[in-house]
């Protein structure tokens, strides 16, 4: 009986080992179903985690596992949501059926001309998925509807005194946001361009009919509402353009009209003065680098056939000091005043005397302006302006105050100048001096009267000795 049992446990392990060694086949088949049924090519399959491959163009997978236990299959592609089941030792094929990802597709409407939402449009889309095809967008110009990843939509968008507008949207694997711009159907714009560039001629005046109706932007555009399939006169003008003429009939399906203008030649006046108002002849008028000529002996210089827009102005003349400025359509057409200001120099003063010796302290003043007073070295130096005429004045106690005529040659840099001053006779000083010799002399005259008158006093005094004497004698006799 052992020996039996034995044989029959080995059989069954025998059996076992050759059921377990039979591996099973599995077809896995991707597909989608909306009107029809669709294969789905290049999609994923992953079994117990790990990828396994990807379908064929067929949308069919296949694989071998050893049939011992279930097996847990996943199928995955981009735009649609993942499948994933657990597939039985038994099962030899499965069908998969893949769905497309849910997006959201959010339209915004918005005034071609104003950029502001337009709330209340029609907008119909038709496609995959698609319950609701009319919605109305809100005041913000917004709606959105439910699409599905890797899919076509037609939309639709209508409104008010707006033209139509049919687009088609090609949605990917993540949601979109699409913007659109309507034109209204009573509005009519005007564009206006440089023939030369083609670009944008803003602050153009429209007329229609001879009525100004405004200026272009800094697009060049400006947008009118008026009515259409009539006919219009339309002129647009610009300084420094030709005027534009166009007689034309506006129609439903226009919406620009796209005026192409000349550039027109300007002709401009520079007049150049100097600081004092006067005419500056000779003076080099450069544009953008180039010389074009001098002016005359008024001032003047005149530009010729020069086109409308921004350019660099440059005044040059010796002894002035450059001017630059820019000047632009502004200032075409224009007589354009520039005033050189004068170059400085620097200017050193001497001062002496007859002597040819410095006199230091001695005050300076230019043109009747108190400028300084000279230095150890009797000089005073100074900044002055080039070809201007300067009265230079020295004073000082004690001298005879000097002047000069003086003007700076404007080939120089700098200059020295030597004013030579005289003492002064200061005739209160004679005046004076004479005064006290005059008191000198009277206290000598009334010395020498005194002097004088002495000698008769001394006689008096002997004759009154003699008169003593006699009497004494007398009275001796008593």
């Amino acid at each position: 009986m052992k020996v039996t049992r034995r044989l029959i446990f080995l059989v069954l392990c025998l059996l076992l080992l050759a059921g377990g060694a039979q591996a099973a086949t599995l077809y896995v088949n991707v597909f989608e179903k909306t009107t029809n049924v669709t294969a789905i090519p290049y999609a994923s399959v992953f079994v117990n985690g790990a990828l396994a491959g990807k379908t064929g163009t067929d949308g069919i997978f296949t694989f071998t596992h050893p049939g011992t236990s279930p097996i847990t299959v996943k199928v995955m592609k981009p735009g649609y949501d993942s499948w994933e089941d657990d597939v039985g030792m038994a099962e030899s094929s499965i069908l998969v059926q893949l769905r497309k990802k849910e997006l959201v597709l959010k339209i915004d409407i918005f005034d071609a001309d104003s950029a502001l939402p337009i709330a209340n449009s029609q907008v119909r889309v038709m496609g995959p998925n698609i319950t609701e095809s009319l919605k109305m967008t809100d005041k913000d110009g917004s709606v959105t509807f439910p699409a599905q990843a890797a899919s076509i939509y037609n939309l639709q968008i209508t409104a008010t005194n707006y033209q139509n507008r049919n687009e088609v949207v090609e949605m990917g694997m993540e949601g979109k946001n699409i913007q659109y711009l309507l034109i209204r159907g009573d509005r009519f714009s005007i564009l206006a361009k440089s023939a030369a560039d083609q670009s944008p001629i803003a602050n153009a005046e429209v007329f229609i009919d001879g009525v100004s109706k405004g200026k272009t932007d800094g697009k060049g555009i400006l947008s009118l509402e008026i009515p259409r399939n009539k006919v219009y006169n339309i002129k647009i003008t610009r300084p420094g353009f030709t005027d534009y003429f166009e007689k034309k009939m506006i129609s439903d399906s226009e919406a620009v009209v796209t005026a192409s203008m000349a550039v027109a030649p300007y002709q401009a006046s520079i007049y150049v003065f100097d600081e004092t108002k006067a005419p500056v002849q000779g003076a080099s008028v450069i544009i953008d680098g180039k010389v074009l000529g001098n002016t005359s002996q008024y001032g003047k210089y005149t530009f010729h056939d020069l086109a409308s827009g921004q350019y660099v102005l440059e005044v040059k003349h010796p002894g002035f000091s450059s001017l630059r400025r820019e000047i632009g359509e502004d200032d075409l057409g224009k007589d354009i005043t520039v005033e050189l200001p004068f170059q400085q120099a620097d200017l050193t003063i001497f001062v002496e005397d007859e002597g040819y010796r410095v006199i230091p302290g001695v005050s300076i003043s230019l043109n009747g302006r108190n400028t300084g007073i000279t230095d150890d070295n009797g000089a005073l130096s100074t900044k002055v302006k080039v070809s201007t005429e300067y009265n230079i004045s020295a004073t000082m106690k004690g001298y005879k105050p000097a002047t000069m005529l003086s003007v700076i040659d404007p080939r120089n840099t700098s200059a020295t100048v030597t004013l030579s001053m005289e003492k002064d006779l200061n005739i209160g000083i004679f005046l004076t001096a004479g005064l006290i010799i005059a008191v000198i002399i009277i206290v000598i005259l009334v010395i020498l009267l005194v002097v004088r008158r002495k000698p008769k006093t001394r006689s008096s005094h002997s004759n009154s000795k003699g008169h003593g004497s006699g009497g004494g004698g007398k009275k001796g006799e008593i």
